[in-house]
């Protein structure tokens, strides 16, 4: 668990300023029901005499093959952010209704991208706040909120090494002393999405369940020796870190789906080094000290993490160096040991903890193997 509470702290944004003298505090209310949408897409084409340029869809069969050299595909969509370091927010609201989406693509079924590293990286950030203290918060990610990477990579030649990362964040707080009476709501018809695809195929045609993914039925990719396939994927949902958090109520009643999936219609294409990560989060506290907290989970929670061949036939076995991680975590409280801002460290008298957890989550993961985690309704304390 300490690895894992390593990971979330540092996914957080940071707050370190010291308390300023408003006392009243600020208010705010911030509402979002539109529509975020960032898209990268690089198609290579072999037709003309430029050894390295790169086409868009708009000026097809004007650049040629690119022929080394690395590719970045870098999409950040934020919507309902507050940034209070050094003061009191009295009253926070934010609602985000609306829709985010990051979407990369790399085709390069007609030409060759040789010894470079192909990175394709994704994140939504929807309803965030970093403050020195939080007296009243109200947070939804919906109903019908969505936010959704995709990472899709088509490539032929001597491809290098490939890497696709997606990340979503909806409902985080982070205050350095408190945060105060409030909610967090994600309900039932909102979704964190994450799909990371490679095709690695000569000929076969795609699974019906991959045609949403719009990807070519004739593509090659010839590995280097030393190539390797990196895919990873993080959901975040409700989220509070503080010193001390007090009368908040959390329901996550939404859906956190990660699929990363590579097609290898021939084994001998496989890249030495396969490594596929999936982790979804809600729910999660960490604080010092904790009461009237009460947090309620019906939603649903998926990693699939897939190698196969045209059919979907398993192939993990067969990949020389595979690693797989699939993890969901479902009301998660890390209570730290107490800290003191006039120094030393309290006792544990004063850091009292109050907490109730409802999980009906169902929480599933696939793969060949590897490490599986499951989580729900757990609690670590420091003292």
């Amino acid at each position: 668990m300490t690895r894992t509470v390593a990971i979330f702290a540092s996914l957080a944004l940071s707050a370190t300023a010291a308390m300023a003298d408003d006392t009243e505090g600020s208010i705010f209310q911030q509402e979002f029901s539109g529509i975020q949408s960032g898209l990268n897409e690089i198609i290579l084409n072999a037709g003309s005499q430029n050894p390295a340029s790169l086409e868009t869809e708009s000026d097809i069969g004007t650049a040629a093959p690119l022929v080394g050299g690395n590719v970045d595909q870098l999409i950040t969509n934020a919507l309902n952010v507050l940034v209070s370091k050094g003061s009191v927010v009295s009253n926070a609201t934010q609602i985000s209704t609306g829709s985010q989406y990051a979407t990369n693509l790399m085709d390069g079924r007609n030409a060759t991208l040789a010894d470079g590293t192909l990175r394709q990286m994704g994140e939504n950030l929807a309803n965030v706040i970093t403050a020195e203290q939080v007296d009243s918060v109200t947070q939804q990610f919906g109903p019908g909120a969505m936010q959704d990477v995709t990472n899709t990579a088509l490539l032929r030649g001597n491809a290098g090494s490939v890497v696709q990362i997606g990340r979503n964040t909806a409902n985080i707080v982070e205050a350095e002393l408190s945060i105060g009476l409030g909610s967090q709501v994600f309900p039932f018809d909102s979704t964190q999405q994450i799909n990371n695809f490679v095709r690695i195929s000569d000929a076969a045609p795609l699974p019906a369940e991959m045609a949403g993914f719009d990807v070519p039925a004739t593509t090659l990719i010839r590995m280097s020796s030393d190539a390797s396939i990196w895919q990873e994927g993080t959901n975040m949902g409700n989220i509070l870190i503080a010193d001390e958090v007090r009368d908040v109520a959390r329901v996550f009643n939404g859906q956190q789906i990660i699929n990363n999936h590579i097609i290898l219609d021939d084994i001998g294409q496989a890249p030495p080094q396969i490594t596929q990560s999936g982790i979804n989060v809600a729910n999660f506290v960490s604080a010092s000290r904790v009461s009237g907290l009460t947090q309620v989970s019906d939603g649903v929670q998926i990693v699939e993490n897939r190698v196969t061949d045209g059919s979907l036939a398993d192939l993990t076995a067969q990949v020389p160096q595979y690693t797989h991680v699939a993890e969901n975590y479902v009301n998660v409280l890390h209570i730290r040991a107490p800290g003191n801002p006039s120094g030393g460290t309290l006792t544990v008298l004063d850091a009292t903890v109050s907490a109730s957890q409802e999980a009906r989550i169902p929480q599933s993961s696939v793969s060949g193997n590897g490490r599986q985690v499951q989580v729900g309704n757990a609690a670590t304390v420091e003292r």
